[in-house]
């Protein structure tokens, strides 16, 4: 029996796990990978477009404001949370939440550890780096009545934009890799440099800078260590959730691609100070999260 049987007919423990079942060849996977690419950036982008226009037609002017444009960004990940299951599925004939989690159960505890954690951490490093000068944020104000629509709108469009990502690159790009090799160091790593090229122009004042990718490739790392070490890609959509909401009603930042009513906004920094301060931020997350799930383990009856 190969080691591939043997992983195939254990208890699954990781979404990982589910790599070489059903249709597992080498050559699906890779031409599925395409795929899966083509569905994320382009078939969901068209079929997302389609609310947006009924949207336009039905609310122009909530189409015109900041929360709309919001908005119409997620109608995209939207389409690719509701796809990207429906390929695997298709393709590999196994389940298509087999793409994140190694039983249908979701552990929404981990989705609430990441969420907490990550915004804990940001606020820390954030109020460190003030205090000291390093990183500066101004206090600009906050509507309450805008904050709280802006947050119950987007808070679960953001969590699905989230999660969509997660799919992709630690999902089911990390199983491509994964199927080609068993050494977490290649299938953590590689959807962290992947994960980072599509954010390139995420900040528009950095484009054109090749080094604007580092501190989405740190963030792909912690998220790709996340999924590693939990079996599931919840903890990291919580951990990806609370960055993303977090530069919205939290602590924005200048230029981003989302609009944003966080009542502390801070400038730009260069691209070696973000870096430093996203890759301290994932070192801590991680230090963290590792003590309070070693905890969790003990307790356990």
């Amino acid at each position: 029996m190969t080691a591939e049987t043997i992983q195939a007919t254990a208890p699954r423990t990781s979404y990982l796990d589910w790599t070489f079942e059903g249709r597992a060849g080498i050559v699906r996977y890779v031409v599925t990978a395409v795929l899966m690419v083509l569905v994320f950036f382009f078939v969901a982008a068209l079929l997302g477009s389609i609310p947006t226009v009924l949207l336009q037609i039905a609310a122009p002017e909530f189409d015109h404001s900041d929360l709309g444009q919001n908005v119409q960004v997620m109608f995209t990940f939207v389409m690719a949370f509701l796809l990207l299951p429906l390929v695997v599925w298709l393709v590999h004939r196994r389940p298509g939440w087999s793409i994140g989690l190694p039983t249908r159960r979701i552990p929404f505890r981990d989705l609430g550890l990441g969420f907490g954690v990550g915004v804990a951490v940001a606020v820390l490093v954030s109020a460190v780096t003030h205090v000291t000068g390093i990183y500066e944020v101004e206090y600009v104000g906050i509507d309450w009545s805008q904050w709280l629509l802006v947050l119950a709108v987007t808070a679960p469009l953001i969590l699905i934009q989230a999660s969509s990502e997660e799919m992709l690159f630690r999902g089911y790009l990390t199983q491509v890799v994964r199927r080609l090799s068993s050494n977490p160091l290649l299938f953590v790593s590689i959807p962290a440099v992947l994960f980072g090229l599509p954010h390139a122009a995420n900040i528009a004042a950095y484009r054109g800078n090749i080094a604007v990718l580092l501190p989405y490739i740190v963030s792909g790392l912690l998220y790709g260590w996340a999924a590693w070490r939990t079996g599931s890609l919840v903890l990291g959509a919580g951990l990806h959730w609370a960055n993303n909401l977090g530069g919205e009603v939290l602590i924005g930042t200048k230029d981003d691609v989302l609009k944003s009513v966080a009542p502390w906004v801070s400038g730009l920094p260069s691209l070696t100070m973000v870096t430093v301060i996203t890759t301290v931020n994932a070192v801590l997350t991680i230090a963290v999260l590792e003590g309070l799930l070693r905890r969790r383990a003990t307790t356990r009856p």
